[in-house]
């Protein structure tokens, strides 16, 4: 499994993530979507209010961990592939949303490997109907997610803000 090619853009809410991640896929490599922005777009559209979703956050990060592994097991072990966040990302957001760690996510986390783990400085936090946490929240997000990754033994590395153009020629040259 550590042979796999798949390289995690992670970092907090307003990192630059995604815009990363569709770089990559425009120069042809596989990239995988975020599954939380997904099933929140789901969610939305049949009906739920961004409230009603924060409150019942347990099963909803339990969906998020239960797709993403499936997304995962999807993704042919050989390819070069970027994801927009990793399995870790799980333990950030279950601490966050004070989620008690459970069997599946230790399972997940067991069965979770990856080349290289790239921690995007965060660069702005625009509400953007799916995104909904604050300018305080996504940093400390950001600092539970880089710890989640550090105490899974994961070597993080951290890529400033800069244009998308700079940071995308950043990550191919620490590949």
């Amino acid at each position: 499994m550590q042979g796999r090619p798949w390289y995690v853009f992670t970092g907090g809410p307003g990192a630059g993530k995604t815009t990363l991640l569709n770089e990559m896929a425009r120069l042809g490599y596989h990239a995988v979507p975020e599954v939380a922005r997904r099933l929140f777009e789901v969610e939305l559209a049949e009906g739920k209010t961004v409230d009603e979703i924060r409150k019942a956050m347990n099963p909803f990060q339990h969906r998020i961990l239960e797709e993403a592994l499936l997304q995962e097991g999807l993704i042919p072990a050989d390819t070069t592939t970027f994801l927009d966040r990793g399995i870790p990302d799980s333990i950030a957001y279950y601490r966050f949303f004070d989620i008690p760690r459970d069997r599946e996510l230790d399972h997940a986390l067991a069965h979770a490997s990856y080349k290289k783990i790239f921690l995007l400085e965060l660069v702005s936090i625009e509400s953007d109907g799916v995104r909904a946490e604050t300018k305080d929240e996504a940093v400390f997000l950001h600092h539970l997610i880089a710890q989640a990754y550090t105490e899974n033994g994961y070597e993080l590395t951290r890529v400033p803000v800069m244009t998308i153009e700079e940071r995308r020629d950043f990550v191919l040259a620490n590949l």
